[in-house]
């Protein structure tokens, strides 16, 4: 008589808890790589001995140095906390700086940037050529100096002009035919001397993007010149500024003596441009901004919100 074999009882799924995860702090830092900055806070309200391990220096180190692979022109203070074992501190930084979308005069300067020009059939497509990069640098003292390929260090002028800088923080815009002004954060825009205002952009790098209508700058190099560069300013978007070269003047630094120069072409802009221009609607995100003032303190308070909460 044949005996019936047993049959095996399936093996129970293994279900970890998590007190069996705090037996395993690396595993636990491998997790911390893959939660968001929310997710983290509200993990470290769920137990002491949890919080002890996602919010360790050493763990905010490894999570900062894997968030800086591949980016470019990263702060030194980042660095500086990272050598002091101070995790929280370097991610704080870093965290400011990748949300940051303007520039200061300091990130100007200490910068060397790459110029290139559009070639285009018409405005609203052009694309960067790659033989047209030059290697400019923008001083501390308001001139754009260009390196020539010998390396010698010339000032850079056109039609016999000097090309000065200045932050700035507005510009004139065309809503339904209509003349505005756009006011954001002081830095997110430059002029350069004549020319048409350039915008402030970030790039997934990390790196600065100046960009108008018929050139873009970086501060960092591709593989190649038109890699990943946007091209996002169009004829339609600065046709006053346009104008405005072809009549030999620039946009003024503060928008109250903007305004006054372009009711002075009112009939200029009405007749060319088919525009309305009245005293004009400033449309800003940030209603405390001093709109006249030509003087700004470096401020990021408003890039910077504290995300890593409270004691982090």
């Amino acid at each position: 008589m044949m005996r019936r074999r047993k049959r095996s009882q399936p093996s129970k799924a293994f279900t970890p808890t998590l007190s069996s995860l705090l037996s395993y702090p690396e595993l636990m830092i491998q997790i911390h790589l893959y939660l968001n900055l929310k997710d983290i806070l509200v993990a470290t309200q769920t137990s002491s001995a949890l919080k002890d391990i996602l919010d360790d220096d050493v763990t905010w180190e490894i999570r900062c140095r894997k968030l800086l692979q591949g980016k470019v022109n990263i702060p030194t203070i980042i660095f500086d906390h990272l050598n002091k074992r101070r995790g929280k501190d370097a991610m704080r930084e870093a965290i400011k700086y990748e949300r940051q979308r303007h520039i200061t005069e300091e990130q100007i300067t200490s910068s060397r940037w790459y110029f290139r020009k559009k070639q285009c059939s018409c405005a609203s497509s052009a694309t960067c050529t790659d033989s047209a990069v030059q290697i400019r640098e923008i001083g501390s003292d308001g001139m754009v100096y260009e390196h020539s390929p010998c390396g010698k260090r010339l000032k850079c002028d056109i039609d016999g002009r000097p090309m000065t800088w200045r932050l700035v923080n507005w510009i004139p815009t065309v809503t339904n035919s209509r003349l505005e002004y756009s006011v954001k954060k002081h830095g997110s825009y430059l002029r350069v001397g004549w020319l048409p205002t350039m915008h402030v952009s970030r790039h997934s790098n990390w790196g600065f993007i100046l960009e108008n209508l018929w050139s873009v700058a970086t501060n960092f190099q591709t593989d190649s010149p038109a890699q990943d560069i946007p091209n996002n300013i169009t004829i339609s978007q600065q046709s006053i500024e346009v104008m405005l070269c072809g009549l030999g003047l620039s946009l003024p630094i503060a928008m109250s003596e903007g305004k006054t120069l372009l009711r002075r072409f009112r009939w200029i802009l009405r007749e060319k441009l088919g525009l309305v221009v009245g005293d004009g609607t400033a449309i800003t995100s940030d209603d405390t901004v001093d709109y006249d003032s030509t003087e700004y303190e470096s401020d990021t308070s408003d890039d910077s919100s504290d995300t890593l909460g409270p004691g982090v």
